[in-house]
């Protein structure tokens, strides 16, 4: 008998060992609502010269922000810029509420209320935020966005524009095309317009590092390309126009692969 029990624990043991653990599925807004700041560090880039393009969504999006009525909760922020961008086109996106009005061709957002307030809570709710760790996976924030979409007799549609890495020119094709661009970072790094400082020849980058996971929706992109004496290049940088969903610094630069890394990223359009 005592054989037996040995070979059965040898066989459940063997069996404990075999079994693969599938990776948590990573969520957004760990730490600090993802705004773990770290340190500002400085990098100088010397030219000869320079060519910069830029292109961005006419009127921009609404700089809507966390109140941290609940934690973690960048990805339902995020979700609510997108409704907010939309509900120009489709008014009763957002119930009892004008996402804002033109003043001399330019458009200008209604600042965030409690009915944004009130819409970020639902979101929430619709992407399971905090169930499956600290934040909310890419898979809760497209899911919980469709579903609110859905209700309001509206059909959403994401493109990814990640195929193994990130293409910049499908990021620039769509803000072209006047279609937002979530992005789901781990570590980035902001700049303002303050942030870069230039001298003859020179440009400098006062970089601020973050260090959390956070989802953030880009409404343009900004790309300086350097040259030497001799023509050939010598730097290029490319900055997304991001919405932080932060409550200070809500739109400013994210300087790609300057830290951490870009996991996914998709264009989203409601019609």
């Amino acid at each position: 008998m005592s054989k037996f029990i040995c070979f059965v624990m040898s066989i459940l043991i063997l069996l404990q060992v075999c079994i693969i653990v599938k990776p948590a599925e990573q969520t957004y807004a760990d730490g600090f609502n993802g705004s773990t700041f770290l340190y500002t560090e400085k990098e100088t880039v010397s030219y000869s010269s320079k060519k910069e393009s830029e292109v961005s969504i006419s009127g921009g999006l609404p700089k809507y922000y966390s109140t941290f009525s609940n934690t973690n909760d960048c990805a339902p922020v995020a979700g609510s810029i997108v409704l907010g961008y939309f509900d120009r086109q489709f008014d009763q996106l957002i119930p009892n509420f004008t996402a804002g009005r033109y003043i001399r061709d330019q458009f200008i957002y209604t600042p965030q209320n409690d009915t944004i307030v009130n819409l970020t809570n639902t979101l929430y709710d619709l992407m399971d935020t905090n169930t499956s760790g600290n934040g909310t996976t890419v898979n809760q924030f497209k899911n919980g966005l469709q579903e609110y979409v859905q209700s309001r007799g509206r059909t959403i549609g994401y493109s990814s524009v990640m195929n193994g890495s990130l293409s910049v020119q499908e990021v620039i094709d769509s803000i072209n095309s006047g279609i937002p661009v979530v992005i789901f970072v781990v570590g980035y790094a902001l700049v303002s317009e303050d942030d870069i400082s230039s001298t003859t020849n020179t440009d400098t980058y006062a970089k601020d590092i973050y260090g959390g996971a956070h989802t953030m929706v880009v409404g343009g992109v900004k790309t300086i390309t350097y040259y030497n004496e001799a023509g050939s290049v010598v730097e290029s940088k490319v900055l997304f126009d991001v919405y932080t969903g932060y409550g200070t610094n809500q739109n400013c630069y994210m300087l790609l692969n300057a830290y951490g890394r870009l996991d996914d990223a998709y264009s989203v359009k409601i019609n």
